[in-house]
């Protein structure tokens, strides 16, 4: 016989944290799953949150309301307020942060929240397991996944836990707002290097999708130093993901704001421009002075100049520059264009082309809060 919807399966015993196996999820049948790992037999009070992708089903995460409430003045407030008004059944967020229909749960009193249990697991175990500490970069053992501390910020943010909040958006805030060093540092470095070598100072993982995210919390956080090298991001995106967005870990589609999309669109427009002139300047100029065949490296940069047309990439990438470190020691540009450009020149031909290169990018650096319509300026 089928158990009533009133019977709930009892937790599996809780692990304690060491290489046994984790306990598996218990569900009811009401569709609700008890987390396998933020569900303590003791705790006071559950959250149950939407599971992504279908949100349809609801995972319970039964926790500590004095931690919470230490952590986040408005689950303090929410329990001081169920202490005050005893005659109220359940505690009740406000409603733009949970649904209304709280009820008790396994005998606990619950609170459904909006944000996905993917979201709010990420939340809770900065709470209840790893601490807010270990988020700082300088406590850093590994890289963090911007998913992770991207859900921890906002919804710290969301529930005024600054502690937390700031903890989650450091690495994040320091990535974006790095000076132009790690991105046109000097000949021996792509842009590619300069990202690789950022994420490890800052002991980060991030993907160029991420950047969408990063400009709309340096919005929420009010940090418009991190929205040049975001945008710039976002700007050399596949097109259709810059209009229509790009999914969170848990499906939620992240898209920038109109307002910021115009941004993106007018400066595409401006850095194609720039861009075309930066290879045509570095590989169209004039020979060095101090050329000793002249008439030879004028008339082999013309060809390399129409080799480099027909790979395909995009103009956008303004930081292209010519590279020291190409295949076999051959000079090569970045973002994936790799003809040997610059491998017919004489010596003197080649330096003074790679400087160029090199100066352009640092100034289409500092051009890059005006071709956004940013009014602040990136760090130098």
């Amino acid at each position: 016989m089928a158990p009533s919807c009133q019977t709930v399966t009892p937790p599996p015993p809780l692990s304690t944290q060491t290489s046994s196996p984790e306990p598996l999820p218990s569900t009811t049948d009401s569709g609700t799953t008890k987390d396998a790992e933020l569900w303590f037999d003791d705790g006071n009070i559950v959250l149950i949150a939407p599971d992504a992708p279908s949100k349809c089903d609801k995972v319970a995460f039964r926790v500590y309301k004095g931690i919470l409430a230490r952590a986040s003045p408005v689950f303090s407030d929410l329990f001081e307020l169920a202490v005050a008004h005893p005659e109220a059944a359940t505690p009740t967020l406000p409603a733009h942060i949970a649904d209304e229909d709280d009820h008790l749960f396994d005998g606990c009193p619950a609170v459904t929240v909006t944000e996905s249990a993917i979201e709010m697991r990420h939340f809770l175990r900065a709470l209840f397991q790893s601490g807010v500490m270990t988020l700082r970069v300088e406590y850093a053992i590994t890289r963090q996944p911007f998913a992770r501390l991207a859900a921890i910020a906002r919804l710290a943010h969301k529930y005024q836990a600054d502690a937390l909040a700031a903890a989650a958006f450091e690495r994040i805030e320091m990535f974006f707002t790095a000076q132009q060093n790690p991105w046109v540092k000097d000949l021996a470095y792509t842009w590619k290097d300069g990202l690789e070598s950022r994420k490890e100072e800052c002991a980060l993982e991030l993907k160029h999708n991420d950047a969408m995210e990063a400009v709309n919390l340096a919005r929420l956080f009010e940090k418009p130093l991190m929205l040049p090298l975001a945008l710039y991001m976002c700007c050399v995106l596949d097109s259709y993901l810059l209009r229509n967005g790009v999914p969170r870990e848990d499906g939620t589609l992240e898209k920038l704001s109109d307002d910021d999309f115009g941004r993106c669109m007018r400066a595409m427009l401006i850095m194609t421009k720039e861009g075309y002139a930066h290879l045509r300047e570095t590989l169209e100029g004039r020979p060095a002075p101090t050329c000793a065949q002249e008439e030879q490296c004028t008339r082999r940069a013309e060809s390399a100049a129409s080799e480099v047309w027909g790979y395909p990439f995009s103009l956008r990438h303004v930081f292209l520059r010519a590279d020291k470190r190409g295949s076999l020691g051959r000079p090569n540009f970045t973002w994936g264009v790799q003809p040997t450009c610059l491998d017919w020149a004489c010596t003197a031909c080649k330096n003074q082309r790679m400087n160029k290169s090199t100066k352009m990018a640092l100034a289409a650096w500092r051009l890059l809060p005006s071709w956004l319509s940013l009014e602040d300026k990136p760090s130098r």
